[in-house]
């Protein structure tokens, strides 16, 4: 039900040693964006078939059109992973 976008930023930071003790600093963050956008699915009645996620779906949507139901956007930031260490 609608798009899903997952992103990951890495940034790096290496200050320059001798070999084998390069101080590396590694920080990690996921990004997520989903938006609900209820588009009719076609073909067989999924009611009917008793695939419940189209029906509910198609439910969606006719409130959509209705002006009942609104997509909406759901979107957040997971936690920062960090490291640090000699490589």
């Amino acid at each position: 039900m609608g798009d899903f976008s997952l992103s990951c930023t890495t940034v790096v930071v290496a200050y320059p040693g001798t070999a084998g003790k390069h101080r590396v600093r590694l920080l990690q963050q996921a990004h997520v964006y989903d938006l609900y956008d209820y588009r009719l699915i076609t073909g067989d009645d999924p009611a009917s078939a008793g695939f419940f996620p189209d029906g509910a779906n198609n439910i969606a949507y006719r409130g959509t059109t209705l002006g009942i139901a609104k997509p909406f956007l759901d979107y957040g930031s997971g936690s920062k992973v960090a490291w640090e260490g000699l490589r």
